[in-house]
């Protein structure tokens, strides 16, 4: 191999490894982003279980407080987010998720509520059914009784924008080769041609 396209190839692996860094970054971002209304909720929901602001009568209307809809929620086909309330020993109290098929409510496994016990809190992909993933978060409740609140909502979204972003980088990885591979082409042309003229003997 010819010294002179060394360049050309660490140019390449460059932008393949910076478009990939991008990439990797970017869709962390979103990830994390789509963790924030669930951390507001759970937080609000907490602290309100802790000043004894819910008794198990009024826990059910009080959900209109920290989820926009009144409605139980769709994941199938809702962005809305929506709550789920555990008890200590992570049996179901409350849930304002449902599916289309509505025979039973998807529960969040135990042994996410290990690491919450240790951590105080967990976030999770979640997926109750196939094609259907949620982003969860899971926290810890003391007041009148103890156990654990579940926020979550769809990934849809999200995955939708990071499929787009990647769509783009990849656009532009594609036009950055192209222009490495022309702008080598055209070097070991020039230099061949360069070299031919010195070769040949002038008269």
């Amino acid at each position: 191999m010819s010294r002179r396209f060394i360049p050309w190839i660490l140019s390449a692996v460059i932008v393949t490894c910076f478009c990939g860094l991008i990439g990797v970054v970017v869709r962390q971002s979103f990830r994390q982003e789509a963790n924030d209304p669930q951390i507001q909720i759970a937080k609000e929901m907490s602290a309100a279980f802790l000043n004894n602001q819910f008794t198990e009568e009024t826990l059910k209307s009080s959900f209109e407080t920290f989820i926009p809809s009144k409605i139980q929620v769709n994941i199938e086909t809702s962005l809305t987010p929506w709550i789920q309330i555990y008890d200590a020993s992570g049996e179901n109290l409350y849930s304002s998720m449902m599916t289309s098929d509505a025979q039973s409510t998807p529960r969040v496994p135990k042994e996410v509520f290990e690491r919450v016990d240790k951590q105080g809190e967990n976030r999770i992909t979640w997926q109750p059914k196939k094609g259907i993933r949620q982003t969860v978060v899971v926290t810890k409740f003391s007041g009148l009784r103890n156990g654990y609140i579940v926020a979550g909502r769809s990934l849809a979204e999200v995955e939708h924008r990071i499929g787009s972003t990647w769509m783009m980088i990849g656009i532009g990885w594609f036009v950055m080769m192209l222009a490495i591979g022309g702008a080598s082409a055209w070097s070991f042309g020039y230099f061949t041609r360069f070299t031919l003229q010195q070769k040949i003997p002038r008269a």
